[in-house]
This record gives structure tokens, sequence and C-alpha cells, in this order.
């Protein structure tokens, strides 16, 4: 996990805050990632889409709005 969100350059530092919120709650929407991260929403969104192109998010809804995702390999660990 460490090394893919190192590749992120830039955006790592924003990436490994909204991770470690995911380590405790690992079911988010874009509010509570750009809360976490401390960005805008617009850069929430791209931020998003570069952790759903790495495997790390998930979207589950489908929808346009209202948005949830969710983190696979960490809920993976429990079941």
């Amino acid at each position: 996990m460490d090394q893919t969100i190192q590749s992120l350059g830039s955006r790592a530092s924003k990436a490994q805050k909204v991770v470690q919120q995911l380590y405790q709650y690992p079911i988010t929407n874009a509010e509570k990632a750009s809360k976490a991260a401390g960005i805008s929403m617009p850069s929430t969104y791209t931020l998003i889409e570069i952790l759903e192109s790495k495997g790390i998010l998930r979207e589950t809804t489908g929808g346009q709005r209202k948005r949830t995702y969710v983190f696979d390999d960490y809920l993976r660990i429990f079941k």
C-alpha cells in the first residue's frame, strides 16, 4: 500500500491522509475524503479517481451523485 501511495508523487501526502482515514472507516464518500485530506471537492474527486485506478477504492453505488467508496483490500482481511 505504501509503495502504491508513494508512486502518486505530489498527491501522495493527501492520499496517505485518506488511506489513514480508511483504516478507521473503510467506507467513505467524497465529503469525508475531502475533510480527511484537507483539499477542495474538485481535488478530492481527482484523488478518488486515482485511488480507484490503483485498486485502493471501489465505488459501490453506481450513481452519479452521493457515491460511496469502499476500501476492499482492508475489508477482505476480516472475511
